[in-house]
């Protein structure tokens, strides 16, 4: 390689990334995703599919692509409250696994690394019924794929939980 950026731990730093476009030495050019850590390589993955675009010959990027990010908060969430009872899809009690899993990806592609949960044990009396067993398998599956698939810490709490975030 004649051109050879650098990642490491601190730089960019946590979450941090670099998608960037290199000369190899063969005049061959390649596309380097690398992040600082596990998410940040994941979020320059999503940039590079975000730049992609369609052309006659295939896909394209950008030729002197060259971004160096990392987030501007290292906490960055959402709180789904599922308390209200609208009909689908306007409250989340009434999403299959396959709506959670879709926000979630949608969550993830907004570099979100935070969903906090409330999903009511405090009123679920024992003993549970057939759907209440049910909607808490759902619930442990959708938080399963946000950390194991998507980074995204959960929070599951019983009271309503609320997180203010500053700068770093």
């Amino acid at each position: 390689m004649i051109d050879r950026p650098v990642v490491t731990d601190d730089e960019p730093g946590p979450q941090g990334f670099l998608l960037r476009v290199v000369d190899l030495t063969d005049g061959a050019r390649a596309i380097l995703a690398a992040g600082s850590d596990s998410l940040g390589t994941s979020y320059a993955v999503m940039q590079l599919r975000q730049l992609l675009t369609e052309s006659s010959s295939g896909l394209a990027v950008p030729p002197a692509l060259n971004v160096r990010e990392k987030p501007r908060y290292p906490k960055r969430g959402l709180y789904l409250h599922q308390h209200w009872r609208y009909n689908h899809p306007y409250a989340t009690w009434s999403w299959p696994v396959e709506d959670w899993k879709r926000a979630i990806d949608m969550l993830a592609s907004m570099r979100f690394n935070l969903l906090l949960i409330w999903p009511h044990m405090d009123m679920i009396a024992p003993p549970l019924s057939v759907p209440e067993i049910e909607h808490l398998a759902d619930l442990r599956s959708v938080i399963d794929y946000a950390q194991r698939k998507r980074g995204i810490q959960c929070g599951w709490s019983s009271l309503p939980t609320y997180c203010w975030i500053s700068p770093q």
